[in-house]
């Protein structure tokens, strides 16, 4: 894919429209350039570290997650609680699928009576594994939201349970303006007793990602070029006296 301008947001996040059943969630300061959206997804992911069985248990999550931009897991120390160092890439896609494996590890390991993980270390920082999270939707639901804007889906994936979706369109600020909330909709938890796990990026015409969001229990992360920052459907504190562009798609 061509590289974005980048523009990381650190903030709060609220995703819907402005109801008493938004969800908010804090975001990761992910500040790495333009870079980050070049990493396509790794061939293989290299574990090190650790036991025999908990390299092992690692392993079998991987399998689960299928394709990622994860490219080694390394466990640390060899006794006492564990820190899991993953190298994802600088990519939103690769920040968000490291927490997801270190949500489902963590409760793997808890299961097998394997070593607790303490924390989880990327290029992103450090934080601790969070619940497990899924994503019951409905991919009827969310390819009309998206074909309501003449977007096309180019990927609505599983991963372990987890939902990964990019579209594209032609025309971002229009289409985050008036059919962003729709492709929450259809994506958002069911209930306030969801845990929803879900990645969902926005690609230009040229297939440039132009606006991505990141959803795990408890956790947000959100990358948008500067420009439809102010069109899209995920809505965040600032800064004082940053400065938002207004957004050039008419409602």
């Amino acid at each position: 894919m061509r590289c974005a301008p980048a523009f990381i947001v650190l903030a709060l996040v609220a995703v819907g429209c402005g109801s008493k059943h938004d969800e908010v969630v804090r975001i990761r300061a992910l500040d790495f350039g333009g870079s980050q959206w070049s990493a396509p997804p790794t061939a293989m992911t290299r574990v090190v570290g650790g036991t025999v069985s908990e390299r092992a248990a690692l392993r079998r999550v991987l399998r689960r997650l299928g394709q990622t931009r994860i490219r080694s897991v390394r466990l640390e120390p060899n006794s006492g609680p564990v820190t899991l160092h993953v190298d994802a890439g600088p990519a939103l896609r690769g920040q968000w699928e490291a927490s997801l494996l270190a949500n489902l590890y963590a409760a793997e390991a808890d299961r097998l009576a394997l070593r607790t993980v303490d924390s989880v270390a990327t290029k992103g920082g450090t934080w601790s594994p969070g619940t497990v999270g899924g994503a019951r939707i409905s991919s009827a639901a969310v390819r009309q939201a998206v074909a309501a804007g003449a977007g096309q889906v180019v990927e609505l994936r599983d991963q372990a349970g987890a939902v990964a979706l990019t579209l594209r369109t032609q025309h971002p600020a229009v289409f985050l303006k008036r059919h962003g909330h729709a492709v929450v909709g259809a994506l958002r938890p069911k209930s306030s007793f969801d845990l929803t796990s879900v990645y969902v990026a926005v690609e230009d015409g040229a297939g440039a990602i132009v606006y991505a969001w990141g959803w795990l229990p408890s956790q947000g992360m959100l990358w948008t070029r500067p420009d439809l920052d102010a069109c899209g459907p995920i809505t965040h504190s600032m800064p004082v006296r940053a400065r938002v562009l207004p957004c050039q798609a008419r409602a």
